[in-house]
């Protein structure tokens, strides 16, 4: 019987994912999860933590049945710096400059993850997408955040 090296990197990304997406069910089961009228503030933090332990146990699956490709050759280094930084943005934002800044920033920095987009676009989309989640988040939804800082 011939045994097989997993990747050790990808197992240790794998098992500290899973690890993270149960303990993000725990948490959010802790703030009630609700009924199926009256949905509780736990129920998307949980779903979402579970569908993360789904799909890294599904990744987890086919690497060790080794029809998983190598992702990190893969990996286009632009590409993740852009919707790191657009994330970062957007935390850093919020609380200073207000909610339309920050997805106009956050919007286009993920952007420029796409070289191919022009600066025209950029701008089309970046304020485009400012102006609908201010009317969805703020106006329709009514949460508590402030426009412009």
């Amino acid at each position: 019987m011939e045994y097989k090296l997993i990747n050790p990197i990808r197992t240790a990304a794998s098992v500290a994912l899973i690890v993270f997406g149960l303990a993000f069910m725990v948490l959010a089961y802790g703030y009630g999860l609700g009924t199926p009228i009256n949905f509780g503030p736990g129920l998307f933090p949980f779903v979402f933590g579970g569908l993360l332990v789904v799909t890294v146990a599904i990744d987890f699956a086919q690497v060790v049945n080794d029809k998983a490709p190598d992702i990190v050759a893969g990996i286009e280094l632009r590409r993740l710096l852009c919707v790191c930084i657009s994330l970062l943005a957007f935390a850093l934002l919020l609380g200073s400059a207000g909610f339309v800044p920050a997805v106009f920033v956050t919007t286009a920095v993920a952007m420029r993850a796409e070289p191919s987009v022009s600066w025209k676009i950029l701008l089309l989309y970046a304020v485009s997408l400012s102006a609908v989640c201010y009317v969805v988040f703020l106006v329709i939804l009514g949460i508590p955040v402030v426009a412009f800082g």
